[in-house]
């Protein structure tokens, strides 16, 4: 009997050791002690889904995300090139799965920043397009990461003999350099020295971001304690998260109008703190982006226009052979556009845009 109860806590062991990031805790605190290699962003962003849909079943999304990857490897057929398998990734999730960019390009519901959302609609954003990119690597073991400019988010494949990694992948996947970033999203020269914008992110500090998500959701509902915990693990997290300091900010600033006397005092000094914070990573609050992020989806959709019917009809045709990944080269249009020439509405750089300005 006590051969077969040490054999069985030997099972256990190995399975920890073999599979340890799909064993979460739903505890945030920790997260603090999961090392970077053990991080999968799938599960850990499907776990925080919980929190808020506490219906969801982690494993079978998960699933849906193994399903995904497989697809993508499937097409990729073991290509080692940084290119084709970003175009392999682009293919699935964007012509075949169907995946794309809300219509509503400002709506900032919380329901579009949760990937269970994401899977049942198939409507994301610039926060959970990147993200099931990255969680699709993973399960791949491609190099793809988070990279942050003000009020958006895209992906990076690391490859130092590779030129074209960023992916804008709410645009079909499409190569932006980093110059256009920083000129159409406005990053603070501060917040570029500092690591705060253009960046690669660690999984362990998009793991911060995905708290600071949660926090955020709390705060909306008035659970402001609740939200003020959760925006202080996301800093421990990635310190650098800028949206945790601004809302952990609010926070303070929210409790200090409902208390007296000294507290008063003590929790607008813990918000003045953060504002400092922000000051030194060169926070840009997306009320100071001439081109935010959903007007610049807008315009990825709008510039289709630009393609005339004969066009997108021999597109269409160029893919009526459903196992042929969507290409990144660049084709320039008359007009300067640049568009990528198998799919007529996958602009692949953007006009910047001087006169208009939004956020929030």
């Amino acid at each position: 009997m006590g051969c077969r109860v040490s054999h069985l806590y030997f099972f256990i062991l190995l399975i920890l050791l073999i599979f340890p990031y799909r064993l979460y805790s739903a505890n945030i605190y920790d997260f603090l002690t999961m090392p970077e290699e053990n991080i999968d962003i799938g599960i850990a962003a499907l776990t925080l889904a919980k929190d808020i849909y506490p219906d969801i079943e982690v494993k079978s999304y998960s699933a849906k995300i193994d399903d995904l990857a497989e697809k993508v490897r499937k097409l990729a057929k073991k290509n080692n090139s940084p290119d084709y398998r970003i175009r392999c990734l682009n293919t699935v999730l964007h012509l075949h799965e169907k995946f794309h960019c809300m219509n509503d390009v400002i709506n900032r519901e919380q329901d579009y920043y949760y990937l269970n959302r994401f899977f049942d609609t198939k409507i994301g954003n610039c926060y959970t397009m990147p993200l099931l990119y990255v969680a699709i690597g993973q399960r791949l073991g491609w190099p793809l990461y988070i990279v942050h400019v003000p009020d958006h988010m895209f992906v990076r494949y690391i490859d130092p003999h590779f030129p074209i990694q960023n992916i804008e992948t709410t645009s079909g996947g499409a190569h932006v350099p980093d110059e256009k970033y920083a000129k159409d999203f406005s990053v603070s020269k501060t917040g570029h020295k500092n690591g705060t914008y253009l960046r690669t992110s660690t999984h362990r500090e998009l793991l911060g971001d995905l708290v600071s998500t949660n926090g955020i959701r709390f705060a909306q509902k008035g659970q402001t304690f609740k939200a003020i915990t959760y925006f202080k693990v996301a800093i421990k997290l990635n310190p650098r998260c800028v949206e945790a300091w601004a809302n952990l900010r609010s926070c303070y600033n929210r409790v200090a109008k409902n208390q007296k006397g000294r507290e008063v005092k003590r929790y607008r000094k813990m918000a003045a703190n953060c504002t400092k914070r922000l000051d030194k990573l060169g926070f840009v609050h997306p009320y100071d982006v001439p081109l935010p992020s959903g007007e610049y989806i807008k315009r990825i959709k709008n510039s289709k226009l630009a393609v005339s019917k004969t066009k997108q009809k021999k597109a269409a045709i160029s893919y009526s052979e459903p196992n042929i990944p969507i290409r990144r080269n660049l084709t320039i249009l008359p007009n300067g556009q640049r568009l990528n020439p198998n799919i007529a509405t996958t602009i692949q750089s953007f006009p910047s845009n001087k006169d208009q300005s939004g956020g929030w």
